[in-house]
């Protein structure tokens, strides 16, 4: 397998997946990052990913590593 950097659409699901099973909110992401919550919505989307900061943040808000937020846009070679 190559890797093609990081899969926003696909860390997106895995962050709001990970959100929901800790029973976390938009808002609640939003007020702890002091960010406005439609940044949070585009993350989710994967239309963006969280700057390093956020994502230093998230994890510690989620009690993971910032890695497990990120998953790698993978396909097969050849």
């Amino acid at each position: 397998m190559i890797t093609n950097g990081i899969d926003p659409k696909e860390s997106g699901l895995r962050l709001y997946q990970m959100l929901r099973a800790r029973d976390i909110s938009v808002l609640r992401v939003a007020d702890e990052l002091h960010i406005d919550h439609s940044n949070v919505y585009r993350w989710l989307n994967g239309r963006t990913l969280p700057s390093a900061e956020h994502l230093y943040y998230l994890a510690k808000l989620l009690q993971t590593d910032m890695e497990v937020l990120l998953v790698e846009r993978r396909w097969k070679d050849g």
